[in-house]
């Protein structure tokens, strides 16, 4: 089995161009910045697929991911 590190939960969706809004699990959101693709997950972790990130957009109230595709 596998071990991953969860840093973050998509809360929803934002705009029209396919960012996603992300709920920050970790202490340090900087990690966003240099992210080049994550696994989604289900509740139960299962993994559902892999994305590539083409855009990470973090401030202080928000992190904004875009996906390749």
């Amino acid at each position: 089995m596998k071990n991953y590190l969860v840093i973050g939960k998509i809360a929803g969706v934002h705009g029209v161009r396919g960012e996603v809004k992300i709920a920050p699990l970790t202490d340090d959101v900087r990690r966003f910045s240099s992210l080049k693709e994550c696994f989604i997950m289900d509740d139960k972790e299962k993994v559902l697929s892999t994305m590539k990130v083409t855009h990470a957009h973090v401030d202080s109230t928000r992190v904004l991911l875009h996906f390749e595709g």
